[in-house]
């Protein structure tokens, strides 16, 4: 077909149970690694059987609305986007258009020990019984359109802020059908913290239940800390259970499941904490209306970057001229270097530069986790 290729091997120790979902973690990793190096988009060949099977697997596990909804065709992964042209298609169809190509067979699609290989087994004795896969793709589609609203309505009462925290007016939710303000209170948790899925709906009812018991106070659901205060409720990653250290190479790299950054050279991440904050707000005072608009307990998590001494980013970071001999702007092109040489990031796509020569990129953007507002309101215009 003309387009060029490469192939990436996995080299990790496969587990003894769970394979196909560790398999499916390790594709879209390595996946994943190549778009952001590219700034490309990740796209796949799940078609329409594949939907189908999905919703049925979802449907058998008790999964609530969302989970049905199945196959986002659109869907961002720790800020790659992931495209599925060929949701709508039937695999026959498919396999028609592709018959004049070469194509190589996965053996693990007829194993019975997985779980599709034996839903594609019974798929006969399925249909008997009126559960057709085109039944299930309409299904999806209309979970789909619901949860899409639902998300749209969470995202005209929640201000979701690039600094990593949300917050919201709780007489917003009053007056919503309970199921509802449920939905949207699991889906902003889902959105803002670091787990692979959603707090459970009775823990949801719990949250629901406090926002109208009280006007201050902290709670907690689902890895995040709830806090009533000044007639909002501000919403952000549990303070004191923040990530470990580690060391990253350079390029992308996401830290905490919340940011990715582009790393210019070998060094550690590491969350800022509360004493790194308090030297921020101590030695920086000029950025102190930035960071006060939310709980300062929300900014414990950020990220911070700090150069190994053998890579050239210490040299560059010592040397970037400003009005503050340890801040560079605030600003649309702006990070701070703390006094233990540590780097926090500007919260958008910036550089590292000495006397305005660009020299390797030092950027981090939040990510919200897929079910946000935004992701559903940008699915339904591509998508209609």
């Amino acid at each position: 077909m003309g387009i060029p290729a490469e192939i990436h091997a996995v080299t990790a120790t496969p587990p003894a149970a769970g394979l196909q979902d560790w398999a499916r973690r390790m594709r879209y990793q390595l996946l994943w690694r190549v778009a952001m190096a590219r700034s490309a988009v990740i796209v796949t060949g799940h078609h329409a059987d594949d939907q189908a099977e999905t919703v049925q697997m979802r449907l058998e596990r008790g999964s609530g609305l969302a989970g049905v909804g199945g196959l986002n065709w659109l869907q961002s992964y720790d800020g790659a986007l992931i495209i599925r042209p060929f949701l709508k298609l039937p695999a026959a169809e498919l396999r028609r258009y592709g018959a004049h190509l070469p194509a190589v067979d996965d053996a693990s699609n007829r194993d019975e020990r997985f779980e599709r290989a034996r839903l594609r087994r019974d798929a006969r004795g399925f249909a008997d019984h009126g559960v057709t896969a085109d039944r299930l793709q309409r299904l999806a589609r209309a979970a789909r359109s619901i949860t899409g609203y639902l998300d749209a309505c969470l995202h005209s009462v929640c201000h979701l802020d690039p600094q990593g925290w949300a917050c919201f007016h709780p007489d917003e939710l009053k007056g919503l059908p309970e199921a509802v303000r449920v939905h949207l209170l699991r889906n902003l948790a889902a959105a803002m913290n670091s787990a692979q899925h959603p707090p459970g709906v009775a823990a949801a009812e719990r949250l629901s239940a406090w926002l109208d018991a009280t006007d201050s106070g902290t709670t907690t659901l689902g890895g995040l800390e709830w806090q009533a205060r000044g007639g909002k409720i501000w919403v952000f990653p549990e303070a004191e259970r923040p990530p470990a250290a580690r060391a990253v190479e350079a390029g992308h790299a996401v830290f905490d499941q919340r940011w990715v950054l582009n790393i210019p050279c070998r060094g550690e991440l590491a969350p800022l904490g509360s004493l790194r904050f308090a030297a921020l707000r101590k030695h920086h005072p000029h950025i102190q209306k930035a960071i006060q608009k939310a709980p300062a307990r929300a900014y414990w998590r950020w990220p911070v970057f700090t150069p190994w001494q053998d890579s050239s980013a210490t040299k560059l970071a010592q040397n970037v001229t400003s009005s503050d001999k340890n801040t560079a702007q605030w600003g649309g092109e702006g990070f701070i270097r703390l006094e233990d040489g540590a780097i926090i990031p500007h919260l958008s796509r910036t550089y590292l530069s000495v006397n305005g020569d660009h020299i390797s990129s030092l950027c981090m953007y939040f990510h919200a986790r897929d079910g946000f507002a935004a992701q559903a309101g940008l699915s339904e215009r591509l998508n209609p």
